[in-house]
């Protein structure tokens, strides 16, 4: 039986939501983008012979090389459609942008603007940082500033940005309401308007050009070698106060909360800080985030969760970047503590994703289930993917699933997806399925690739028990950990939570790409070949071909060709690769 139609009964997809708490609160992001994977609902666009932005695992480059005079030459990630207008609650954007070059003639910028073309002698509704460099030395063309507009009225607010080094990398932050405009780099407000406000609806906009605005009007297109490159770590953007869905304690879940949130913190600093009163008791401390590399452009994420009492640090989690996937993961500790109040402290820095946060426990807790290996499901439609078996002795238990789903990869309408396409992850406990509340399910289509934690505490009778994971197409895993109050049939933590080498990995770069590919393949064994097949989004295969390992990672490159060597057009597919029991799949966008 396909399920897909009954567990769709549960709720109606919101336009443009990423994350709709399960308490009813109103949406938490409109949009919000840590640039490790691609979505097709960006345009990804260039004008002249440059290549557009590219997606490089945890970040996004704008990279204009060596434009010509005769063509304007401009590379920039956007939306298709103006979706952000503001309303009776403000609006908040954050990026975190640096750049990678010494600035080059043309212009730089990044926030929200109206998409389309002005009329002559009219500006953008807009609220932007925005750079300028005229070639001419001492030229009224070269500055840097925020600005805000608002077209209709030919009206424009600005304020010059002498002291901003846009080498170093910044947070820029634009709040938008019915009476204000306001706009930060880091901490400071650098720029204020409450007559220039935008009444039009706006797009994400992150370019680079050739192009250079006198204060005539008109236009002119400056050429010169090498790199022009800034690059974006994450976007955001949200309306309202960030609602934290949380468990109130009640003796054996002592703390939980879904943040979803991202710090920012160049220097290591406290982040958050939450308090556990406790009895006597076994407690398990456990913590799902995202903490990232950036090779040549940053220092890495760290994420450290303290649990202390003054003068005395009782346990200790530390999240690093060194797994280099740049993939959410999630952790588990035991420790054995006295009675009282304990400070449960988060030092962030860089740019951490913090998703969720447990401490669950009493004095005969035993972790049933701890299986803390990423993996994703293999595809297909209702599949039984995972199931766990555990024994408890009865009483409460606990069950913390942490997973990611992606939207409908078809499609370009932000606001509209195929629900059929889906990624989806649903729960079975025995024989029941848990569609009573969206608290039990991933869905793609409001997930749109960000991670979420299912949460959920059951009066079980003595006796096994089991969970399953029903899945459609290929959401991730990222942990299944089950906790029972009164004790049961334990497994071995220190063997079940470790982190699993992975045995087969495959990268892609750069990823969108216009005509060749790197397929980066790490395998334990150089003996044995890869099959790797690259099929459209119709599931039909268009190229096939192995890969004989010389070294532990192997560097084949793929010309945008299918198997009689005819180009493939622009679109999205996916290379699924093989070596004996170990298999991967990586989505491709090829964009002519």
């Amino acid at each position: 039986m396909n399920i897909r139609p009954y567990i769709r009964a549960v709720g109606v997809v919101l336009l443009f939501a990423v994350f709709i708490p399960e308490t009813g609160i109103a949406q938490k992001y409109l949009l919000r983008d840590d640039f490790n994977t691609t979505h097709k609902w960006w345009w990804y666009r260039n004008d002249g012979p440059v290549s557009p932005p590219q997606v490089k695992n945890g970040y996004v480059s704008a990279n204009l090389v060596n434009p010509v005079l005769s063509e304007y030459c401009n590379v920039e990630l956007m939306h298709y459609q103006n979706i952000f207008q503001i309303g009776d609650t403000p609006m908040w954007m954050r990026m975190r942008v640096r750049g990678t070059t010494g600035k080059k003639p043309g212009s730089w910028g990044w926030g929200l603007w109206y998409t389309e073309n002005p009329e002559p002698g009219k500006f953008y509704d807009m609220a932007w940082f925005m750079e300028q460099l005229d070639s001419q030395s001492g030229s009224l063309n070269t500055w840097w500033r925020a600005i805000t507009g608002q077209k209709a009225n030919s009206l424009i607010a600005f304020q010059d940005l002498p002291d901003v080094d846009n080498m170093e990398w910044h947070l820029y932050t634009i709040y938008l309401s019915k009476n204000a405009v306001r706009m930060w780099v880091d901490d400071s407000l650098v720029f204020e308007t409450t007559t220039v406000i935008p009444q039009l609806p706006m797009a994400v906009h992150f370019w680079v050009d050739n192009h250079v605005r006198d204060y005539y009007g008109n236009k002119y297109r400056q050429s010169w070698e090498g790199e022009n490159e800034f690059v974006m770590d994450f976007v955001e953007i949200r309306q309202g106060d960030v609602p934290v869905s949380a468990m109130s304690p009640d003796g054996f879940v002592h703390l939980y909360k879904f943040y979803n949130e991202i710090a920012y913190s160049p220097q290591k600093s406290l982040w958050k800080q939450e308090t556990i009163t406790v009895d006597s008791v076994r407690l398990f401390l456990l913590a799902t985030a995202r903490v990232e590399q950036y090779p040549a452009y940053s220092d890495p994420d760290a994420l450290e969760l303290v649990l202390s009492t003054p003068g005395d640090t009782i346990g200790r989690i530390q999240m690093n970047a060194n797994r280099e996937d740049n993939l959410p993961q999630t952790v588990l500790e035991q420790l054995d503590v006295p009675a009282g109040t304990y400070n449960l402290d988060l030092f962030a820095h860089i740019t951490p994703t913090l998703y969720s946060i447990a401490a669950v426990g009493s004095k005969n807790a035993t972790v049933l289930v701890a299986d803390t290996t990423m993996e994703t499901a293999p595809g297909g439609d209702s599949l039984t993917w995972k199931t766990y078996s555990f024994t408890t002795s009865g009483g409460r238990v606990a069950f913390y699933i942490s997973g990611s789903a992606d939207e409908d990869p078809q499609s370009n309408d932000y606001g509209s997806f195929d629900e059929a396409n889906d990624d989806d992850l649903y729960l079975q406990l025995n024989d029941q399925i848990l569609n009573d509340s969206l608290a039990y399910f991933l869905d793609g289509n409001r997930l749109l690739g960000e991670g979420k934690t299912i949460f959920f505490v059951r009066e079980m009778a003595a006796g096994t028990h089991t969970l399953s994971l029903i899945t459609n197409n290929t959401p991730t895993k990222n942990a299944v950990i089950i906790i029972g109050e009164q004790g049961g049939e334990p497994v071995s933590l220190g063997h079940q939570i470790q982190q699993i080498p992975q045995q087969f990995r495959l990268k892609v770069f750069p990823n969108p790409f216009n005509q060749d590919v790197h397929l980066y393949f790490t395998s334990r064994s150089i003996r044995q070949p890869i099959s790797v097949q690259i099929v459209n989004v119709n599931g039909q295969p268009v190229r096939k071909f192995q890969v004989l390992p010389q070294e532990s990672v192997t560097d084949f490159r793929w010309d945008g060709t299918d198997n009689r060597g005819n180009v493939l057009p622009s679109g999205i597919y996916f290379v699924r690769a093989t070596q004996g029991s170990y298999s991967a799949t990586q989505k491709l966008v090829l964009i002519r």
